[in-house]
């Protein structure tokens, strides 16, 4: 029997070292990678000089779809501070400040590809039940 792949949440270390804090990763649904494309594809009028008519161009925007993608992945932190070593809570604001590090979004979805993996091979073995 087919089954939905739910929501699972796994903690690991960030850089696979405890002292640098860790982070909380959930994997991503169909309806959540949906939202996020959705969010980072823009649609914006063009003129084309050749057919002399306006056309639609869809944009992509690397920017918001790393924050959308972080936003939806990461449900939690400890350990993390700004540049002042101050504190960071686990906010969408904080979470897309983070996303502009190359080395947290290698790190995020590096695991949640580990997450979706553990969720798929859950619903797997539940629709075997």
């Amino acid at each position: 029997m087919p089954r939905l792949i739910g929501k699972i949440e796994v903690w690991f270390p960030y850089m696979d070292d405890e002292k640098e804090g860790r982070v909380l990763i959930q994997n991503l649904t169909d309806e959540d990678l949906s939202a996020i494309k959705s969010k980072a594809l823009t649609e914006r009028a063009v003129y084309d000089p050749e057919r002399n008519t306006t056309v639609t161009e869809r944009v992509f925007n690397q920017e918001v779809d790393r924050a959308e993608t972080a936003i939806r992945t990461v449900k939690d932190w400890e350990g993390f501070f700004d540049e002042d070593g101050v504190k960071m809570e686990c906010t969408d604001q904080n979470k897309a400040r983070w996303s502009c590090s190359s080395q947290f979004m290698v790190f995020i979805n590096g695991k949640r590809k580990i997450v979706d993996e553990q969720a798929r091979e859950r619903a797997k073995a539940a629709s075997k039940n």
